[in-house]
C-alpha cells in the first residue's frame, strides 16, 4: 500500500471492527515492482458463531485498464467538445456571412425593381390615355411581376 493511503487502511479496519463491510471501493495499491495501479476492493468480516470479528477477507480486483479507458474516454470526450467549438464558431461565421450577403443581395436586386415600378407609374400616369389597352395590360403585368419579385425578395431574406 502505498504510503499516502495509509489512513485509508485505517479507516477500512475500524469499520470490520465494527462488523461492516466496506464493499467496492476504489484505490490505489502499489506492485511489488513499484508500480501504482488502481483496484477495487471489497473488505468483508469474518465472525465466530457468536459473532465476534476474528479477521477480514479481502477481495480486490486490478481496475487499471478500465481507468486508463475511462481517461481515454475523458480525453477524447475534451477533443471533440473542442472539435465542436470550433465548428460551431466557424458555422456561425458563415452564417453571419451568408445573412450579410442575402441583405446585400437584397439591397441590390431591390433597386432596378423600384426603377421599373416608377417608371410603370410614369407611364401609366403621362401615357395612360394614349396606350391600347393591350399596353395597359402589359403595365399591369409588370406592376405585379415586380411586386411578386419584391414579396419574392422579401422571402429569401426570412428564410
Amino acid at each position: 500500500m502505498p504510503a499516502d493511503r495509509q489512513s485509508e487502511e485505517d479507516q477500512i479496519l475500524a469499520k470490520i471492527k465494527q462488523g461492516e463491510t466496506a464493499e467496492h471501493f476504489e484505490t490505489i495499491r502499489q506492485t511489488k515492482s513499484g508500480q501504482l495501479i488502481h483496484m477495487s476492493v471489497t473488505v468483508s468480516p469474518i465472525r465466530v458463531a457468536d459473532g465476534l470479528v476474528i479477521g477480514y477477507s479481502s477481495v480486490a480486483r486490478d481496475i487499471s485498464e478500465n481507468k486508463a479507458a475511462e481517461k481515454k474516454i475523458r480525453q477524447l470526450n475534451l477533443g471533440l467538445e473542442r472539435r465542436v467549438m470550433e465548428r460551431t464558431a466557424e458555422l456561425q461565421a458563415a452564417n453571419e456571412d451568408l445573412e450579410a450577403f442575402s441583405y446585400s443581395a437584397a439591397h441590390d436586386l431591390r433597386a432596378p425593381l423600384r426603377a421599373i415600378g416608377g417608371f410603370v407609374n410614369l407611364l401609366e400616369s403621362e401615357f395612360a390615355n394614349t396606350l391600347s389597352h393591350a399596353g395597359l395590360e402589359y403595365l399591369t403585368v409588370i406592376s405585379k411581376s415586380t411586386e411578386r419579385m419584391g414579396k419574392l425578395i422579401d422571402d429569401l431574406l426570412a428564410f
